[in-house]
C-alpha cells in the first residue's frame, strides 16, 4: 500500500502471502482472510504514523501472522492467528505469530487485546517483542488473549528494548499448564 499516504481500509478480502502496509495514518485492516508461505501482514509506516486497526482476521501464514516494523498507536485485536507447517524461512526475525521489531524508530503505544494465538508448528513463542536498531517498543499493552502450547514453553519473548509492558490479568492459557514470559536476558520473567 502506497508510501505516505492515509486512511486506507482492507476489509473482506482473501489475500495470499503479504500485505505490505509502508504508509502513513488511520489504516484499517479488518474482516479478512490472510494464507500462505509469507508472513500476513507486514507493517512498516513512516515515522509519525498514529491509529492504525488490525481486527476480526484470519492469519494462516507458515512464517507469522504480524509483522510490525513501525509504527504508533497500533490496535491488534479479535485476531485468529495460526501458523501453518511447512520448512521455515530462515531469514524471518523470529519465529512467533506476532513480530514486533522498532526498526527505524520508537514505537508506542502498541495494544494487543482478545486474539486467540492458535496453533502451529513453526511457532515458538506467540509473542517476539525487541528492539532493532537501538530504537525501543515503548507501552506494549497485552490482555484477554488466548495462548496454545508453544514449541519453546514461553507465550512471551521480550528483548532488549521493550519498555513499559504490561501484561493484563485476563490472558487465558489452552491445556492445563502455566504461561510464561522470558525477559530481554533469556530468564523467566514471570507468568502470563
Amino acid at each position: 500500500i502506497g508510501l505516505r499516504t492515509q486512511a486506507h481500509v482492507i476489509r473482506h478480502c482473501e489475500i495470499e502471502n503479504t500485505l505490505h502496509v509502508a504508509c502513513a495514518d488511520g489504516v484499517k485492516i479488518e474482516h479478512n482472510i490472510i494464507a500462505g508461505t509469507k508472513c500476513g501482514i507486514v507493517l512498516d509506516l513512516v515515522e509519525g504514523a498514529f491509529r492504525t486497526t488490525i481486527a476480526d482476521n484470519i492469519i494462516v501464514s507458515r512464517d507469522g501472522a504480524i509483522c510490525l516494523l513501525s509504527g504508533s498507536q497500533i490496535d491488534i485485536v479479535r485476531n485468529q492467528m495460526e501458523q501453518g507447517g511447512g520448512q521455515r524461512n530462515a531469514n524471518r526475525l523470529a519465529q512467533a505469530q506476532l513480530i514486533m521489531r522498532a526498526s527505524r524508530f520508537v514505537c508506542t503505544a502498541i495494544n494487543v487485546v482478545a486474539n486467540n494465538f492458535g496453533g502451529g508448528t513453526n511457532a515458538d513463542c506467540g509473542i517476539d517483542a525487541a528492539s532493532a536498531d537501538g530504537n525501543p517498543l515503548v507501552d506494549v499493552f497485552v490482555d484477554l488473549n488466548t495462548f496454545r502450547s508453544f514449541a519453546s514453553g514461553y507465550d512471551v519473548k521480550l528483548g532488549a528494548g521493550v519498555r513499559n509492558a504490561c501484561f493484563g490479568e485476563n490472558n487465558r492459557l489452552r491445556g492445563n499448564r502455566d504461561g510464561y514470559i522470558l525477559n530481554a536476558h533469556g530468564e523467566p520473567q514471570g507468568a502470563v
